[in-house]
C-alpha cells in the first residue's frame, strides 16, 4: 500500500510539475484572506471578486491582452466601486451593489466569449479553471503577486483585524480603519486576479469560503484559525488532486468537493454526538478525512473486461496523430462525420486539451500532434493554449506567430523547422532528443 501511494503521489508530481506548488500557493492566500474575509460578513466579494476576474480574462484574450491583466483591471474595478460611499449615496446595502456587479460580470463572460468565437464551452474554462495546466510561468506570476499581498496581510495583521473586527474601536486608537480596508480589498482582488487563470471562480471561492469556515468551526483564537485554514486548504489541495488523478476526475471540482467534506467533519463535532466535542474537533476532522482519503485512495478497481482480463488502455489520440502528423502534407480538412458530408463541430476546447495533455505527458512526441492542430488556426485562445503547451515541450520559444495564420511565412518556417527535427525520430512516448526550438 505505501509503495503503491507513494508510487501514485511521485506520478502526479511528475504530470502536474509546476501545478503542484501553484495550487499550494493559491490555496495559502486565498485561505488566509478568506479568514477576513468571513469575519468581516463579506463573503459576496469573494465571488464578485471571481466573476470579475473571469470577465476580465474573457475581455483580455478578446482584446489580445495578457489574461492577468484583463483579471486584474476588472477586479479592481470592484474594489474601487465598493470603496465609494454608495450606502450614504443611494441608501442601499452593500450586498445590492455586489449583486449587481455579480450580474453584469457574469453575463459579460459568456457574451465576450460568445463573440469572440471561441464558443460557450470556453464558458467551462474561464468558471473552473485547471490546477493541471499550471505551467512554470504561471507560477511566477501568481508567486510574484500572492508573495508580497501576504506578506503585507500577516505585517499588518493586527491593525487589520482591529480594523475589520471593531472599527469604531479602531478609529479611536487612531487607526486608519478605511485605509485598510481598501487595501486589504485591494490585495484580495490582486491575488484573485492572479490565480483565476488557474483556479477558476469555484476553487478560488472555495479557498476563500470553505477553509475558513471549517478553521473557524475547529478554534477560536486568530492565530489558530489561520494556521488551520491553510493547513485545511493544502490537505484538502492535496487530497483532491491526488483523488483526482486516481479517478480521472477535475481537479479543481474535486479539491472543492474534498473541502465541503472536511466542512461536514467539522459541524459533526459540534453537534455534541458522543465522543466529539470542540476540543477534539480539529484531531476527529484530520483523522476524518485521512480515512476518508485513504478509502478513496485504495478502493480497487472493478472495470475488467467480458472476457475476464483487464481492459487495454485507449489509443493514444497523441501517438495516432504523430504518425500523421510527420507525412510531407499535413491534414487540414475538417472530419467529415455528418449524415451528409457535412464538416463536424471542431469541437476546439476539447481538442486543444487533449494536445495540451499530450505534450505534458509525452514530450517530444506530442509535438506533431500541437502542429497538426495548429495548421488549422484554431481561435486564438486555443491557439495561445497550445502554442504555450508547445513551447514548454521544446524547452525554447517556437517562434509561431499567435495572432497570423498557419499560412503565414514565419509560422510555415516555424512549422518546417520542427518537422525536420522530428522526421528523424520515430513517434513515440520517450520524449527524448535534443530540443528543435529556436
Amino acid at each position: 500500500m505505501s509503495e503503491s501511494f507513494f508510487g501514485m503521489l511521485a506520478t502526479v508530481l511528475d504530470i502536474y510539475g509546476a501545478a503542484f506548488p501553484v495550487g499550494l500557493a493559491i490555496a495559502a492566500a486565498g485561505a488566509l484572506f478568506g479568514v477576513f474575509v468571513v469575519l468581516k460578513r463579506v463573503v459576496f466579494i469573494g465571488v464578485t471578486l471571481s466573476e470579475a476576474a473571469a470577465c476580465g480574462i474573457a475581455l483580455g484574450l478578446l482584446m489580445g491582452w495578457h489574461p492577468f491583466v484583463g483579471a486584474l483591471l476588472t477586479a479592481m474595478v470592484v474594489v474601487v466601486l465598493l470603496g465609494l460611499p454608495f450606502e450614504r449615496w443611494l441608501r442601499l446595502p452593500r450586498d445590492t451593489l455586489l449583486g449587481v456587479l455579480f450580474v453584469a460580470f457574469s453575463g459579460g463572460s459568456i457574451v465576450l466569449v460568445a463573440k469572440s468565437g471561441f464558443g460557450l464551452e470556453q464558458v467551462k474554462t474561464l468558471l473552473f479553471g485547471s490546477l493541471l495546466f499550471a505551467s512554470s510561468q504561471d507560477l511566477w506570476l501568481i508567486m510574484g503577486v500572492l508573495v508580497p499581498c501576504t506578506a503585507w496581510l500577516l505585517i499588518s495583521l493586527r491593525p487589520t483585524t482591529y480594523a475589520f473586527l471593531d472599527p469604531d474601536a479602531a478609529s479611536v486608537l487612531g487607526i486608519p480603519v478605511k485605509a485598510l480596508e481598501l487595501a486589504f480589498f485591494v490585495a484580495l482582488g490582486a491575488v484573485v486576479a492572479a490565480a483565476s487563470k488557474i483556479a477558476g471562480v469555484l476553487l478560488i471561492f472555495c479557498y476563500l469560503v470553505v477553509a475558513p469556515g471549517v478553521a473557524l468551526l475547529l478554534h477560536h483564537r486568530l492565530g489558530g484559525v489561520l494556521v488551520i485554514a491553510v493547513g485545511v486548504a493544502w490537505l484538502a489541495t492535496v487530497g483532491g488532486i491526488l483523488v483526482s488523478y486516481r479517478f480521472d476526475l477535475p481537479p479543481n471540482q474535486t479539491v472543492g468537493l474534498l473541502h465541503c467534506a472536511m466542512f461536514l467533519l467539522a459541524v459533526l463535532t459540534r453537534t455534541g454526538l458522543p465522543g466529539l466535542s470542540w476540543g477534539k474537533g480539529l484531531p476527529a476532522t484530520v483523522v476524518g478525512t485521512l480515512v476518508l482519503l485513504g478509502w478513496l485512495l485504495t478502493i480497487p478497481s472493478t472495470e475488467v473486461s467480458e472476457a475476464g482480463a483487464p481492459p487495454q488502455p485507449p489509443a493514444c489520440p497523441v501517438c495516432q496523430a504523430s504518425a500523421t502528423a510527420l507525412s510531407p502534407g499535413l491534414p487540414t480538412a475538417p472530419v467529415m462525420d455528418g449524415p451528409a458530408g457535412e464538416p463536424a463541430s471542431p469541437n476546439w476546447p476539447e481538442r486543444a486539451r487533449q494536445v495540451r495533455e499530450g505534450l505534458h505527458h509525452h514530450g517530444r512526441a506530442g509535438i506533431p500532434a500541437a502542429l497538426a492542430l495548429l495548421r488549422e488556426d484554431p481561435p486564438l485562445l486555443f491557439r495561445s493554449q497550445v502554442v504555450a503547451a508547445l513551447d514548454q515541450a521544446l524547452g525554447a520559444p517556437s517562434g509561431w506567430q499567435i495572432r497570423a495564420p498557419a499560412s503565414d511565412p514565419a509560422n510555415l518556417a516555424v512549422l518546417a523547422r520542427c518537422l525536420g527535427g522530428l522526421a528523424t525520430v520515430s513517434p513515440g512516448h520517450s520524449g527524448t532528443g535534443e530540443k528543435i526550438g529556436r
